[in-house]
């Protein structure tokens, strides 16, 4: 069983990618983390996202007035010296903007983007307003990474030999990353997306309107038995496939910050089959959790997304501290940071050499 950033050495120059700018991308992440681990890396990658951000000439609207407004100067993001006085100094995303159409264009969106294919990311809606961002292949690739080092940890050496993932999930970036991750795990990709914008908030009759097609294409795949390796559902959805139907699946993905330890436990004992939990942020997109008696544990995709756990005054807690979760989400497309959720300082584990966070929750 490999580590994270092993895997992300390995596998990432594996996977296809449709133009130079992520092939260039991709072998820089390698060859810096040949030189130097995670950690040190995401530092200096942080750093560089937050100078083309502020930049008149790259950066995007948000950020260059708010570097404007600060009198922030590239020398000054230069000599800083840790993330958290990088992110005093620059202060918080303002989510609402997001809410707006077309806020993640006028707002966030840096001019200096090369021509990347973007892949859509919102969140439910059950909070307020539902929050539009867009993602670019790598950081959806290197977040498959982290679920097939996470997958793997559960069942070591898992490939599914032409088996099929069914992504039965939201449209856009949830589908692209889980199509890099059936790619990872020899399994046949089935995309079963939908439209999750307000979902839980609609009507029965929407509901049905925007999920029946996709959940009739799962339920043909089901009945042959046998047939599925790797199938992702929300807590909520498991009830829409009764009886004995996910018993014949290897891998069953639970995703949802109202998954618990009781939850996987109930579930794996039931259908008898390896169930996983994921937690799953329209911005920081997926990371698998690590089950065990207190919770569970899920670890960021660094570079591109961290979460570091603060308390009121911005300070990162004590390992075993509970705190609000503070996500910095570093990728060319977007620089995102935010307050979000709450949680458990973790220390890292035998698969990721970093903090994650336990039973993060609203």
């Amino acid at each position: 069983m490999a580590k994270y950033e092993e895997n992300i050495r390995e596998l990432l120059p594996k996977l296809d990618f449709d133009n130079k700018y992520s092939k260039e991308l991709v072998n820089y992440i390698v060859q810096n983390l040949r030189n130097k681990n995670v950690n040190e890396f995401y530092k200096e990658w942080l750093k560089e996202i937050v100078l083309f951000n502020i930049s008149e000439s790259t950066g995007s609207p948000f950020w260059v007035k708010r570097a404007r407004e600060r009198n922030i100067k590239a020398k000054d993001i230069e000599g800083i010296s840790s993330v958290t006085e990088l992110i005093n100094m620059l202060g918080e995303s303002d989510y609402s903007l997001l809410t707006r159409e077309n806020g993640y264009e006028e707002y966030y969106k840096p001019k200096g983007l090369s021509e990347l294919k973007l892949y859509r990311s919102g969140s439910s809606g059950t909070t307020g307003p539902a929050k539009i961002i867009y993602h670019s292949e790598v950081p959806l690739a290197v977040s498959a990474v982290n679920e097939y080092s996470g997958i793997q940890f559960y069942v070591n050496g898992y490939q599914g030999n032409g088996k099929r993932l069914l992504a039965f999930g939201p449209v856009g970036a949830f589908q692209k990353e889980h199509e890099y991750l059936s790619n990872l795990l020899g399994l046949k990709y089935v995309d079963l997306g939908f439209d999750t914008t307000g979902l839980k908030l609609a009507s029965r009759e929407e509901m049905n309107r925007r999920i029946a097609p996709k959940y009739e294409i799962a339920i043909n795949y089901l009945q042959k038995r046998g047939g599925v390796g790797l199938m992702t559902l929300s807590k909520e959805a498991i009830s829409m496939f009764p009886g004995d139907m996910l018993k014949h699946i290897e891998i069953l993905k639970i995703s949802g910050t109202e998954v618990d330890n009781k939850t996987i436990e109930k579930v794996s004992k039931e259908k008898e089959i390896v169930v996983i939990p994921s937690y799953g942020h329209f911005a920081g997109k997926s990371s698998i959790g690590f089950v065990d008696s207190k919770g569970i544990v899920y670890y960021p995709s660094l570079p591109f997304t961290n979460f570091s756990v603060i308390n009121e005054e911005m300070e990162v807690v004590k390992y075993g501290e509970e705190g609000e979760i503070l996500m910095i989400i570093a990728q060319p497309e977007i620089l995102l940071i935010k307050r979000d959720d709450i949680a458990v300082r973790e220390n890292g584990n035998e698969v990721f050499n970093f903090d994650g966070v336990r039973n993060p929750h609203r």
